[in-house]
């Protein structure tokens, strides 16, 4: 069983977040059960529960939707709930602000670490090609902007809105900029955002890893995790 300390400090954590004492309680156990069977500490999954439903609000009804989503990740990609919490918190935020959903994001880096890139790589790529995707304006990334022009859109949330969510939008800029004579290795203009934007719209392996873990997550009354939740 979890330590008293472990627990404890989840709690509080818990209520620093803004959590109230009787939500706290109830999302310790989906955090603890997240933690035993996903491979990681309390705290590591305390942080990683915290920043999915802070970032991702309209994807999770509940801390224990929260906590079987994020299981799935670890059932379906090469990781771990410790390996996750090495950079979730700091790449979430920007994908969440582009509207990427908390589904799409898990199922991302679930599927990228399936390809032997570390999870922590993994989630900065995502993050970084989000934070791109949502900066891009007519000064800044021309590239990129210009294969929005021909999208027809004029932003990264339109992008993603219009063709109906993140990889939809992926293999859009894929294909424009290919017709375009565009080096796929440019449209990024930054390393990292650029091996993820590869990996998830070149690598057929991983894109039907993707497209599986999706369907998974998006799928609620799948409990992998085993923790109870009104549907």
């Amino acid at each position: 069983s979890t330590p008293i300390d472990q627990l404890t400090k989840s709690f509080y954590d818990l209520i620093s977040a803004g959590e109230t004492k009787e939500s706290s309680l109830s999302m310790i156990k989906s955090i603890d059960k997240l933690s035993i069977t996903g491979l990681g500490s309390l705290t590591e999954a305390t942080d990683i529960q915290l920043a999915a439903m802070r970032n991702f609000k309209s994807s999770f009804n509940s801390s224990d939707e929260a906590a079987n989503a994020l299981f799935k990740t670890v059932k379906y990609g090469v990781t771990t709930v410790q390996k996750l919490s090495e950079s979730f918190s700091a790449n979430a935020g920007f994908a969440g602000d582009l509207g990427i959903t908390g589904q799409e994001f898990l199922s991302s880096i679930a599927a990228i670490t399936t390809s032997k890139m570390p999870t922590s790589q993994a989630e900065i790529g995502i993050g970084s090609m989000a934070n791109a995707i949502a900066k891009t304006t007519e000064h800044r990334n021309k590239i990129l902007f210009s294969i929005f022009k021909k999208i027809g859109v004029n932003s990264g949330q339109e992008l993603i809105k219009k063709n109906g969510g993140l990889l939809p939008a992926l293999m859009k800029i894929k294909e424009v900029a290919k017709k375009a004579g565009i080096n796929m290795q440019s449209v990024f203009g930054e390393k990292r955002a650029s091996n993820a934007f590869m990996k998830l719209t070149s690598n057929t392996a991983v894109i039907d890893k993707y497209n599986e873990s999706l369907k998974s997550i998006n799928d609620k009354k799948e409990n992998a995790l085993g923790v109870g939740f009104d549907l």
